[in-house]
């Protein structure tokens, strides 16, 4: 016994495929998360501790050459320190002058090269606490707080040692009172909270 197909609905073409359900059914697993969701905004505090610490990272930039032309005034007592340490450490090794002065270039371009090191570290903290990150704001007040140990021996030590010294002691200042207000921005109540992951408006 046959079945006939039932007659389409009046109105339909019968040659046309039925149309697709509105409502697809979703699948099954764990909800997929929304692209573009809302995204919590840092507070202004925060905000200005970032842009503080953007000047702190050029300043330092900057500080930079001042610093490496310090350390080459004083290249010939850098190269007899090598050289007594050469002769201390072994009698073996006969370093010349002209070597010891080399060795002291290398460990300028080194210390010259940790610097830009540091800086991109602080940057990448600072990015961090932008983003409401723990260690970010751990770290930098860290920094803040060795930024001003580094300034009081400055702030007190003579004036008019060159116009070298002059400039670098002048970042080195500038710099320590930066990283005092950043210190303060990012722990106000405002910030706390937001590093909390509390909402700032209650």
């Amino acid at each position: 016994m046959t079945h006939e197909p039932s007659p389409p609905p009046p109105g339909r073409d019968p040659w046309q495929p039925p149309a697709p359900s509105a409502q697809q059914p979703e699948p099954a697993g764990p909800p997929r998360r929304q692209r573009g969701g809302k995204r919590r905004m840092p507070p202004h505090d925060v905000i200005t501790a970032y842009q503080v610490w953007l000047i702190i990272i050029l300043l330092g930039a900057l500080a930079i050459p001042f610093r490496v032309a310090r350390m080459a005034q004083d290249l010939d007592t850098l190269t007899e320190q090598i050289l007594e340490q050469a002769e201390q450490q072994s009698s073996d090794i006969e370093l010349t002058l002209e070597q010891a002065r080399i060795l002291s270039w290398v460990a300028i371009g080194l210390l010259a090269l940790v610097m830009l090191l540091l800086l991109g570290i602080i940057l990448l903290a600072a990015r961090a606490l932008l983003r409401g990150k723990q260690w970010g704001r751990v770290g930098l007040s860290a920094f803040a707080i060795v930024l001003v140990i580094l300034a009081i021996p400055v702030f007190f030590a003579g004036r008019g040692e060159g116009i070298i010294m002059f400039f670098d002691s002048g970042i080195s200042l500038v710099q320590a009172v930066f990283g005092v207000g950043a210190l303060i921005a990012m722990h106000r109540a405002e910030s706390t909270r937001y590093f909390l992951g509390e909402d700032s408006n209650g």
